[in-house]
């Protein structure tokens, strides 16, 4: 299921929704979160943004196991620093999911705050959870752009490092 859409590896075309929405919903986030006056505007939409970047890195995760598996399928002892950084790039993608997960479920947790307090009989202790899922979000933000970062960097040079080098 993980393995190929059209031909072409899974992976390769998931993990650009996940560099694409991840750090949109982070952004967006920690606007969300520290900036009250953005959220009727804009919240709604980048609380979505952060439920769909969650299965999207669900699916590059399967995907990048079922890729990994092919390839080192193919390897030979000619490749074992191909592998390695392979190794490099798999080793770490596990650790974006649950921040991923954080992030969305912050936003969700304070765009129902947000929705709930308009309510004339809003219970007392929904400001106290506000700040607790603003924090979530700001956290599940930065740590979510951050793995995205050295996931994606450790990817690219699995990818391209043979291809750079053989070109100059």
């Amino acid at each position: 299921m993980f393995d190929t859409v059209f031909g072409l590896p899974t992976h390769a075309l998931v993990i650009h929704a996940v560099v694409v929405l991840l750090p949109l919903a982070a952004i967006g986030g920690v606007l969300v979160a520290v900036l009250p006056r953005m959220r009727e505007r804009f919240g709604l939409l980048v609380m979505l943004f952060a439920v769909a970047s969650v299965p999207a890195v669900f699916v590059a995760q399967q995907s990048g196991e079922k890729l990994e598996a092919r390839q080192n399928a193919t390897f030979g002892p000619d490749n074992a620093r191909e592998a390695e950084l392979m190794e490099a790039h798999t080793s770490i993608a596990d650790s974006l999911l649950p921040w991923a997960i954080v992030l969305a479920v912050g936003l969700v947790a304070l765009m129902a705050g947000v929705y709930m307090s308009r309510r004339p009989d809003s219970p007392g202790w929904l400001r106290i959870g506000g700040y607790v899922a603003s924090a979530a979000v700001v956290v599940g933000a930065v740590l979510s752009v951050y793995w995205v970062i050295r996931i994606g960097d450790a990817g690219s040079r699995a990818a391209w490092t043979d291809v750079v080098e053989a070109g100059g």
